[in-house]
């Protein structure tokens, strides 16, 4: 870890201007075996998904405290809309940075609606934290290729340490959620489809049925 590194943006690969400093190492890693698909919403009790990091450490956490928040984690193939976030209650240090996860809660924030089959060995693992910051990004950039160039805050752009790429994010983040408790039922020869709405948020509320719109 450097130090610090710098990212910097363009809208062609030149005239790149600064986009951030990030001052503190992410937790992350690459999982040794695979993580199935489990039902959103209900605690995953399936085999422990082992996770090799690269630096940091996790933890144990109380199962109120996930339910509060605690202990986010991110997986997925490392493109910009592939991910899974989850977390986890139980973490097992079996060997020097390697963890075993269980006691999960799978699809969070929406994205049980990308859920695969299963994320394979060699999935990567990044622990959403204080640690990781969002990149500014204008609604009127979503979906637009932008070129982008990080590396030591302390080198030059030119400096061969630095990494580069051409992406594009849609805000996917940003979908509605997938409704939940779908039924199709018989109605006069035609089945007649009905479900519960899910909302991003103001939805938690026990006062009533219906989440607002």
């Amino acid at each position: 870890w450097p130090g610090a590194v710098a990212l910097y943006a363009s809208a062609t690969d030149d005239n790149y201007g600064l986009s951030g400093l990030f001052n503190t190492p992410a937790t992350v890693g690459i999982t040794e075996t695979a993580l199935f698909a489990a039902q959103p919403g209900l605690w995953d009790r399936g085999p422990a998904l082992r996770v090799r990091l690269h630096r940091g450490a996790l933890a144990s956490v109380s199962e109120a405290q996930v339910l509060a928040g605690a202990n986010l984690a991110a997986i997925g193939d490392g493109s910009p809309e592939n991910w899974e976030l989850f977390q986890f209650s139980e973490a097992e240090l079996i060997a020097p940075l390697t963890w075993d996860l269980r006691l999960r809660l799978r699809g969070q924030a929406g994205s049980d609606g990308i859920m695969p089959q299963d994320w394979p060995a060699g999935s990567r693992f990044v622990l959403i934290d204080g640690s990781v910051d969002q990149i500014a990004l204008a609604p009127a950039m979503r979906g637009v290729q932008r070129f982008y160039r990080w590396g030591p805050a302390a080198r030059g752009l030119d400096d061969p340490t630095y990494r580069g790429a051409a992406l594009a994010f849609r805000g996917i983040g940003l979908r509605p959620y997938p409704v939940a408790h779908l039924r199709a039922t018989p109605a006069g020869g035609d089945p007649a489809l009905d479900w519960i709405r899910r909302v991003r948020s103001g939805g938690d509320s026990w006062d009533g049925y219906e989440v607002p719109l």
